[in-house]
């Protein structure tokens, strides 16, 4: 089955593909392998990066992975380099979900929409 399209990477894949000794490292890591080679597109947002900016710095006893800023910035550069930045602009975000420019957001069926999907941790 085809996966090609846009897939907007949660914070928790984020955080767990830049640490190889997570244990849930291998299973993500072989999934985005997959995706990338059915033509999929692997996508951040500022949102998300700064999500993982927090959660990567935040020390173990406080539920965060402990890492130094210096090694944050690194993984954080790697992230930007390897991906796919999608702005923020609703402009771009209504492209990107593929939504018609002259939809109400208060109408019920506005919020469908089939790109890009969503890889949770």
């Amino acid at each position: 089955m085809p996966v090609a399209g846009a897939w907007l990477l949660d914070t928790n894949i984020l955080l767990r593909m830049s640490k190889s000794d997570d244990p849930h490292h291998p299973v993500i890591s072989g999934a985005l392998r997959a995706l990338v080679a059915q033509g999929a597109r692997l996508c951040f947002t500022s949102q998300t990066l700064g999500e993982f900016w927090n959660a990567a710095t935040r020390p173990l006893d406080q539920n965060g992975f402990g890492l130094s800023t210096a090694e944050t910035d690194r993984i954080a550069r790697v992230i930007e380099r390897d991906l796919e930045f999608l702005p923020d602009s609703r402009d771009r975000g209504d492209e990107e979900l593929g939504r018609s420019a002259t939809l109400n957001p208060n109408e019920s069926d506005a919020w469908g929409f089939a790109a890009p999907q969503y890889l949770l941790g």
